[in-house]
């Protein structure tokens, strides 16, 4: 684009000129971008290049006013102001959007236009996210839910790994090797149907890669409130016990076969189940 811009220059000298200001402003482009981390990931990249494109496109259809270096130097300023306001947007909250775990993600570098790895640790350098109480009915549907909108920039094909230490959550403080292996899948949901008493218990979900690095884990105390029998109606009602207003996931037990669907979340809501899990 600027190639034939400079090559359309009326003289060998107005060419010459032309060529100066323009690696003037690519020096420009990159000091404006090191002073800022130095990367760009792709979509913010395609933005500003997309915008700046429309501006220039604008500027060689409009009627020349003043001398060629001045609209020159003017329209390699506006290029430099464009990849300031997107870098500025994408770079305090887009770049590292992990407030707790880790994020290795792949952006560009914009000195040398080649992708990289580029690191986020946390704010807290840790990678526990969270303990959640968590509580249903006896015979429930119950859900657990792993996922955050930054995992879907981790590099590489990391999986969910489940895991659980049956017993009253809370009493308590498990080591590793109290935690049972449930499941590993890229599914970040699952959803497992009539809960029983004896499956209550601390649940933890980790996000890890092939090598055992870890990048996300959140623990849920999950209870199972018990339901009671109503001798006079003949039936059952639940405990009245105030709920967390979440579903659980729970992990099966014993002799029987439980069916556990897996699906795909989204950041608010979850997609229709696709992928069936058999644990016995």
């Amino acid at each position: 684009m600027h190639e034939d811009y400079i090559l359309s220059a009326p003289t060998v000298e107005d060419q010459m000129k032309l060529q100066d200001i323009c690696d003037h402003a690519h020096v420009t482009y990159m000091n404006t971008s090191l002073i800022r981390e130095g990367v760009i990931d792709p979509t913010t990249f395609y933005r500003a290049k997309t915008e700046y494109q429309s501006e220039f496109d604008r500027f060689l259809k409009t009627k020349p006013t003043g001398s060629l270096t001045f609209r020159t130097i003017q329209i390699m300023e506006k290029g430099r102001k464009i990849l300031e306001k997107h870098l500025d947007a994408f770079i305090p909250d887009g770049l590292c959007p992990n407030k707790c775990g880790l994020l290795i993600r792949r952006v560009l570098d914009c000195v040398s236009c080649k992708y990289t790895i580029y690191i986020c640790p946390s704010l807290s350098d840790q990678l526990d996210c969270g303990v959640y109480p968590v509580q249903a009915d006896e015979g429930d549907q119950a859900v657990l839910d792993c996922f955050l909108p930054w995992h879907r920039l981790l590099i590489g094909k990391p999986e969910y790994y489940y895991s659980w230490a049956p017993g009253e959550p809370g009493n308590k403080k498990w080591t590793e090797k109290d935690f049972k292996d449930l499941v590993v899948t890229h599914d970040s949901s699952i959803v497992l149907n009539q809960l029983r008493l004896d499956e209550q218990g601390t649940y933890r979900c980790s996000l890890q890669d092939q090598n055992g690095t870890v990048f996300y884990r959140v623990t849920f105390l999950v209870t199972v409130i018990q339901q009671e029998i109503d001798r006079e109606e003949g039936g059952r009602h639940a405990a009245t016990v105030p709920g967390s207003g979440f579903k659980p996931w729970t992990a099966a037990s014993r002799t029987n076969s439980l069916c556990v669907w897996c699906s795909r979340s989204t950041a608010t809501s979850h997609a229709t189940p696709k992928t069936e899990h058999f644990l016995q």
